[in-house]
């Protein structure tokens, strides 16, 4: 269960720590999973040139195969998990931070306001503001992902420690909080329609099964609840989630000269005039094709494995 239950509210309190080693576990289970398609869409993120095979004289990357064939033969199999320790950190620290204030938020919420537990609105609310804390928390180690993965070689960062040290030492604390702002304005709404997606799928897919108890409430019912709501709320926010990228690699061109061209962006609305002029309205939507194979991989396993583990500690 990932929201508070009134009914079994006693139980579910002294299991707090349980929440939090599930959710370190789900999200190093599923990043490990999935890094791949996280290195291919931000590689499609960070490319200025059409991605495109009537642009391929100019441009890096035309497309998911032709950016595999390229990165396995100038950097080797090892590079569709770059960043991938930072990855990690992020799942370490934003899913249980998440899943944990998600609980928290929805306990107050019945409690203090005398809302429904239930109520996939609840859901929506509760799963905005968790997802914003967690990301504040988060960030730092997001922006080391971006740049570890958006080097190319011969690298600027030998590993996270250094490319921590450096963009402290270059460009201060601040460095690590690149792109903020369009994170918080991603994550909160993107939290929230995962939340409240995968309730009202649960809630359908119970409704349909109502008679099969084995299917109405298992690990298929989580999975499939899980792989619509992330393919739903990645579709709703994924333009800022590019901003956010192209935020993160500013004062980071040394170490992108082999992908192409680079830019100067002065914050998020001058980033977002300058794609749209340049790339085009769908230049906003670069990589969006990896980005949903991996948030409906990441959504449904997330949840599913949560959930299990959960269950199992219990």
């Amino acid at each position: 269960m990932l929201a508070y239950d009134p009914d079994h509210s006693e139980e579910q309190k002294a299991r707090a720590w349980e929440r939090l080693l599930s959710g370190a576990a789900s999200g190093i289970i599923c990043r490990t999973i999935v890094q791949p398609l996280d290195v291919i869409k931000i590689r499609f993120q960070l490319q200025v040139e059409p991605i495109s095979t009537a642009a391929h004289h100019r441009s890096k990357y035309t497309g998911i195969s032709h950016t595999i064939r390229v990165m396995l033969r100038e950097e080797g199999i090892r590079s569709f998990w770059k960043g991938l320790m930072a990855s990690q950190l992020i799942s370490i620290c934003y899913t249980p931070i998440q899943f944990t204030s998600f609980y928290f938020l929805t306990e107050q919420s019945v409690k203090k306001l005398g809302v429904s537990a239930s109520s996939p609105l609840t859901h929506l609310a509760c799963g905005s503001f968790a997802g914003m804390i967690a990301i504040v928390a988060a960030h730092p180690f997001d922006t080391l992902r971006t740049r570890m993965v958006g080097q190319g070689e011969p690298k600027l960062y030998k590993n996270q420690i250094h490319a921590c040290k450096m963009i402290i030492r270059n460009e201060g604390v601040s460095g690590l909080y690149r792109g903020l702002l369009p994170n918080i304005g991603l994550v909160g709404p993107q939290a929230g329609a995962t939340f409240f997606s995968y309730e009202v799928c649960k809630q359908c897919w119970g409704r349909m099964f109502k008679d099969h108890p084995k299917l109405k409430d298992g690990i298929l019912c989580n999975l499939v609840s899980g792989g619509i709501s992330g393919i739903f709320s990645k579709s709703l926010i994924y333009p800022l989630d590019s901003i956010k990228k192209r935020l993160q690699v500013q004062g980071f061109e040394e170490a992108r000269t082999m992908f192409g061209s680079t830019r100067l962006y002065r914050g998020v609305i001058d980033c977002t005039v300058k794609i749209v002029k340049e790339e085009g309205f769908l230049g906003l939507y670069k990589g969006f094709l990896p980005s949903i194979y991996k948030a409906s991989a990441v959504t449904s396993l997330n949840f599913a494995i949560f959930e299990y583990f959960v269950d199992k500690l219990k």
